[in-house]
């Protein structure tokens, strides 16, 4: 007959992995509990709702990473035991989400008004100055996601959970700081100076892989900001209709697409493979 039986030298293992990684979406949900809790009872309502909308607006570009948040994982796994090939997976990862992320997030920061009065309502403007705090979360997004996986796939599940609390403890410290020391905008400054503390993360990462991040934000980043400037120089933020906003975005879009493949010699090759296999 089967029976079940509980074997404590399999069991401690995988809850000290387990435990710390589940643990994660506790301490998340703690740390993101600040605007409804704390922004609530000192500021009111209309705060909250100015913050909700900042964060959402702000965060756009990076939703399409949590589709691949799914993968990270796995994906990482499959080369656990082979450092080379786990430091190439690495690489190419952050640097498409970095090329995934960079075009949306500039087009959404030097159009931030016309796409507010447009989609939003004007009633959204208010807002507008607590969103470029939370935009530059956009910076660190395409790392940070990547690397706690990397740490986990690594067994080191209990140093992503000391992250993650980290970053709950510096949340709610500089929250309440920022909000005694100038309200609303204070709350959103000491939230951006939070997203600086993934730096330590990065640096964490790079002691299991060798990595240098900084070229791979250039190269997404650079040539985003060199068609970004032209294009806002000549609009100015002043687009009055959805049809205005989606011609320039494909623009946008057409422009940074064409610029990356010319300066990465890597991303040229990626797509001549991509064809081959096609």
């Amino acid at each position: 007959s089967i029976k079940m039986k509980f074997d404590l030298r399999l069991t401690v293992p995988m809850l000290r992995f387990g435990l710390p990684y589940q643990g994660i979406s506790v301490i998340s949900l703690i740390k993101d509990s600040i605007s409804p809790i704390y922004i609530g009872m000192f500021l009111g309502v209309k705060f909250v709702g100015y913050i909700s909308w900042a964060q959402t607006t702000a965060a756009y570009p990076s939703l399409l990473l949590m589709i691949l948040q799914r993968l990270y994982l796995p994906v990482y796994s499959r080369f656990s035991d082979q450092p080379k090939k786990l430091s190439n997976i690495f690489e190419k990862t952050v640097k498409y989400t970095n090329l995934i992320v960079c075009p949306l997030a500039l087009f959404t920061l030097i159009f931030i008004k016309s796409l507010t009065k447009v989609f939003f309502g004007e009633q959204w403007l208010g807002a507008i100055e607590i969103f470029y705090f939370f935009w530059i979360a956009n910076l660190f997004v395409p790392f940070s996601g990547p690397s706690m996986a990397l740490l986990n796939v690594k067994g080191k599940s209990n140093i992503t959970f000391l992250f993650a609390l980290m970053w709950m403890v510096l949340t709610w410290l500089f929250g309440i700081i920022g909000v005694k020391v100038n309200s609303v905008n204070g709350f959103s400054f000491g939230i951006l100076m939070v997203q600086f503390s993934n730096i330590i993360l990065f640096y964490s990462v790079k002691q299991y892989i060798d990595i240098k991040m900084l070229p791979i934000f250039l190269k997404a980043w650079l040539p985003g900001m060199i068609i970004a400037l032209p294009i806002y120089l000549i609009f100015q933020d002043d687009l009055k209709n959805a049809i205005q906003i989606s011609l320039l975005g494909i623009l946008f879009l057409s422009f940074y697409i064409v610029l990356i493949i010319f300066a990465d010699n890597g991303l040229r090759k990626d797509f001549a493979s991509l064809r081959r296999k096609a």
